[in-house]
């Protein structure tokens, strides 16, 4: 079909390895069909796709691992048991570590290429982006934590480098993730996150089904023009993500009306404040952000100022008696 729509998916690692049966899980070998028929764009990070190729090495050798214990026991129990001294020594012929490495190089690359899937590899700035998001604290580094346990979202900080360019190319992609610091740092960009395979087919399902395209959305506040036949219509996508955005509009409000009512105060006091009404800081600095790109407040470096004030002002008067009862408490 010509005018055939086509889904962008980025996968993660922590997908990959839930992924039943060696990727043998029905709804994501009904993922894999579709991308050998191009109706879905399927994208894993080299660091990635490594990561569990070298997951499944892991367990492979465990397994030979066990066996040769079993192996070297059992000809230790043949040597004494009388019972077993006309038996000749058990034999065995096993795969080296080397050749299960081997292998499994070979066998991914196959696996890829059979079924469509783009291996992104490292870009020429992956590592000084990665780096310097470790360094200030940017998504999916979660500040709170020590500097060693942020050590180990360093893998994540490189998958989220390919996945940004993957989204500059591709700007409706979607993620498969079931990590919970790279999700967030995914919808930060504006991905549009799944956990589940089904979750993404019937998302892709549901865009594509005709009785479902469109509907005719009324706006009740708005008297109707005499003679304008005119109507909005949602698609079921922009539906989904205008329920997502509903979410974080009490977020957005929150934050704007924390920035416009405490003017100057330093990102930490802020975030700090932002905590104590229940906000996680991961929901609190990415909220931020994108009120920075939509150009409501500023970022100085150390704090968030007001830019639109006639927002910022009724924002405040909303959480101002919140504000008041937290330093009150404080104090």
């Amino acid at each position: 079909m010509a005018n055939k729509k086509v889904t962008y998916l980025f996968i993660d690692t922590s997908y990959l390895k839930d992924a039943k049966a060696n990727f043998g899980h029905p709804d994501f070998m009904e993922l894999l069909r579709r991308s050998n028929e191009d109706e879905v764009k399927i994208f894993i990070s080299q660091i990635a796709w490594e990561e569990r190729r070298t997951q499944l090495v892991e367990e492979a050798r465990q397994f030979v691992g066990k066996f040769t214990t079993a192996y070297v026991a059992l000809n230790r129990h043949f040597a004494h048991n009388i019972v077993c001294s006309g038996l000749e020594p058990a034999s065995m012929s096993l795969c080296t570590e080397e050749a299960i490495d081997a292998s499994s190089k070979e066998s991914m690359n196959i696996f890829a290429k059979n079924n469509k899937i783009k291996i992104i590899s490292l870009a020429y700035d992956h590592a000084e982006r990665a780096w310097q998001r470790y360094f200030d604290v940017d998504l999916p580094f979660n500040p709170a934590e020590i500097r060693e346990n942020r050590r180990k979202d360093i893998p994540d900080s490189w998958i989220l480098e390919a996945a940004i360019d993957s989204k500059a190319k591709h700007p409706e992609l979607m993620a498969l993730c079931g990590d919970g610091k790279l999700s967030n740092a995914l919808a930060a960009i504006g991905v549009s996150v799944f956990k589940t395979a089904e979750e993404v087919l019937k998302n892709i399902d549901s865009s594509s089904d005709p009785e479902s395209v469109k509907e005719t959305v009324f706006d009740q506040d708005a008297a109707p023009t005499p003679g304008d036949d005119t109507v909005t219509t949602q698609s079921p996508l922009e539906k989904l993500l205008g329920k997502t955005q509903e979410q974080f509009k009490h977020f957005d409000a929150r934050v704007l009306g924390y920035v416009g009512y405490l003017g100057s105060t330093s990102k930490d006091q802020l975030f700090t404040l932002l905590s104590q009404t229940g906000m996680s800081l991961e929901v609190a600095k990415n909220v931020a952000e994108r009120l920075v790109i939509a150009g409501v407040i500023t970022d100085t470096g150390n704090h968030y100022l007001p830019k639109n004030k006639e927002a910022a002002e009724l924002a405040a008067t909303e959480v101002e008696p919140e504000i008041i009862k937290l330093l009150g408490d404080a104090q």
